[in-house]
């Protein structure tokens, strides 16, 4: 608003203007030719929105920020960025000290990851605040901030080993040495204190390393010490490091395919099971869905083709030029009252982009990039400006009304994943008629996020489950199949839906109609065409086969599954199922004692067994 109250709109002339709106014209045309224009709009709600929206909002700080501020204004943004990492830190350490107050799930000390919800996302963070840290703390000249910001910047340094995110690694590791490189010279002024940071960074490392060995022997069976996750950096036979390197590959195999605009902005997630090896499940998880590239640059040219990756680089090219440029006042060597945060923007953004790499963006990284390039854009010397006078009161009340919608109408992203966290938390608790209820008006407010339909789709199979009424449970399958197919639409390689679609009609045959068996069939043969090990698939198929009265294919299959892995208990609970159904109690027991041997508190298998002793005494 700064702009309307000045009565003039003024856009500063910079190397970075052409390819920021170049990469939004880029953005825009990959939308139109998208393989799903609602996502690609609106940016998929996971990590980072990468939709036309969000684009639009990046742009939109990059070009208030590089008109708007100064060198006044660049400092009092580092010190906010600053300030506002030292509760982030906080809160860090007391979850190395188990003193979260807050319950978390799939995470376990002692990686951490402050508010951020992932060890990861917190690694990206601290490895873009570090050098701005360290660079306040080299520049000031009073002796207790110095300390303090020392203490800070101990702590900050500490907490991203903690997080183990070997990217953020590298990308910080890459930013000191941007920092170090820009101003040789300014290092013989500072020299004590880079080498006492360096030296502290070091025992830090080897300190955490210790307290490991200590205090946790899970993280040693997770992920290792630090010595050790540092060693696997290099590692091409770790199993993190294969699962990347399958992505790339399929990443690339996605990028011949779309070679000019990509397959859409933020489609990434819904077209990699088109690409994916066969072998890469057994890297993850079954079904594994990865919503990016891990690797920023081939995540652009995957969604926006090379056209966007050729942008990209060059507005990444313009960047750096644009820090390099800025007048030599601001460095290490200038006058201590000076900050110098313009040089010092570069390592963080160095820092950011080598993560990116070897990872992938984040909202927050995202964010602060786009800041640091308004921040760079807004101090060149002798910049040429285009200004245009704002007059009237209406036009000031119009800019201020439509800015009120636009905030509402964005953050339907927002009010439709609060909905979809509450239905998760229903369904944990077993109450799927309300986890239906929020799973609907989330999909109402927001139907472009399609692992919506997937969760919904879950929702009403399992009240179809529990449901006596026949009628009523027919509703709830044809829902349930309904919000599948939506998301199977979507995604129609994913075997993991396929099988949940084949259930639902396993479920009809069995309690409705017979008629819905073969259905069940064709999708679980669909399932196991795309995932040979899916051993569930394999299960239901079997049932299915039973149901059909063919207990010779019912048993083969189940078989077939045993052969891949023959620690499943629910296998070996089938087979007990249809031999006793075929009055063969001495067979059934049999494999109802070996299900119990694999997982003894299996609750069914002990109840059958316990059944068919009673019926033989």
């Amino acid at each position: 608003m700064k702009p309307l109250e000045d009565g003039n709109i003024t856009i500063k002339k910079s190397p970075l203007n052409l390819p920021a709106l170049c990469w939004l014209v880029v953005v825009i045309l990959s939308t139109v030719y998208s393989e799903n224009r609602g996502l690609s709009f609106w940016g998929l709600h996971l990590f980072e929105f990468e939709g036309l929206v969000q684009v639009l909002a990046y742009l939109t700080l990059f070009f208030i920020v590089a008109n708007i501020s100064n060198e006044k204004f660049i400092e009092k943004v580092i010190s906010v960025i600053i300030i506002s990492a030292i509760p982030l830190i906080i809160y860090g350490f007391l979850q190395f000290l188990e003193l979260d107050l807050l319950r978390w799930t799939g995470h376990s000390f002692p990686r951490i990851w402050s508010s951020f919800g992932n060890p990861n996302f917190f690694g990206i963070y601290l490895c873009i605040v570090i050098p701005l840290i360290f660079s306040r703390m080299i520049k000031t000249e009073n002796f207790l901030i110095k300390f303090l910001l020392f203490l800070l910047l101990i702590f900050a340094f500490f907490e991203i080993v903690l997080t183990s995110a070997r990217a953020a690694w590298l990308g910080l590791a890459a930013g000191f040495f941007v920092l170090l490189l820009i101003d040789i010279r300014g290092i013989k002024i500072y020299w004590k204190s880079i080498l006492l940071t360096l030296f502290s960074f070091a025992l830090i490392f080897v300190s955490t390393n210790s307290i490991i060995k200590l205090k946790s022997s899970a993280i040693q069976k997770e992920i290792g010490t630090p010595f050790k996750r540092a060693e696997t950096i290099a590692e091409f036979e770790e199993s993190g490091i294969k699962s990347r390197l399958s992505i790339w590959r399929s990443t690339l195999k996605m990028i011949n395919s779309h070679p000019f605009l990509g397959t859409g902005p933020d489609t990434y997630a819904f077209q990699f099971r088109k690409y994916a090896e066969d072998n890469f499940d057994k890297l993850t998880r079954r079904n594994a869905l990865p919503g990016y590239a891990h690797n920023e640059y081939l995540n652009i040219a995957a969604t926006t083709g090379l056209l966007g990756l050729g942008v990209y680089l060059w507005l990444l090219f313009s960047v750096y030029k644009t820090g390099l440029n800025l007048p030599s006042t601001h460095s290490l060597r200038s006058p201590p009252n000076k900050f110098g945060g313009y040089n010092y923007l570069l390592p963080s953004i160095t820092a950011l982009l080598v993560q990116n790499f070897f990872s992938f963006s984040t909202l927050t990284g995202a964010f602060f990039f786009w800041l640091f390039a308004g921040l760079l854009a807004s101090n060149l010397p002798q910049t040429k400006e285009y200004s245009m006078p704002v007059r009237g009161i209406f036009f000031k009340l119009v800019v201020g009304f439509l800015s009120i919608i636009l905030c509402i109408f964005f953050l339907s992203p927002w009010r439709a994943d609060r909905l979809f966290r509450k239905a998760y938390s229903a369904g944990y608790h077993d109450r799927w008629d309300l986890s239906a209820d929020f799973l609907e008006k989330a999909v109402f407010i927001f139907p472009h996020q399609y692992p919506y339909y997937e969760a919904l789709g879950t929702s009403y199979l399992e009240l179809a489950k529990i449901s006596g009424n026949i009628d009523e449970k027919k509703m709830f399958l044809l829902k349930a199949e309904t919000n599948y197919e939506k998301y199977l639409k979507q995604v129609p390689q994913s075997a993991l839906v396929l099988n949940a679609i084949g259930v639902t009609y396993l479920i009809a045959g069995r309690d409705v109609d017979r008629r819905a068996i073969p259905f069940a069939v064709e999708k679980f043969t669909k399932a196991l065409e795309l995932d040979k090990n899916f051993i569930e698939a394999y299960s239901n198929l079997a049932s299915c086969y039973q149901l059909s009265g063919d207990r010779k294919k019912a048993v083969e299959t189940i078989e077939k599954g045993l052969s891949i892995n023959a620690r499943v208990p629910i296998l070996y609970y089938n087979l007990g199922v249809f031999f006793a159904m075929d009055g063969e109690d001495d067979k059934a027991i049999e494999y109802f004692r070996k299900c119990l041997e694999i997982d003894p508190n299996y609750g069914p298998a002990q109840e059958k067994i316990k059944l068919l002793w009673d019926s033989k005494n």
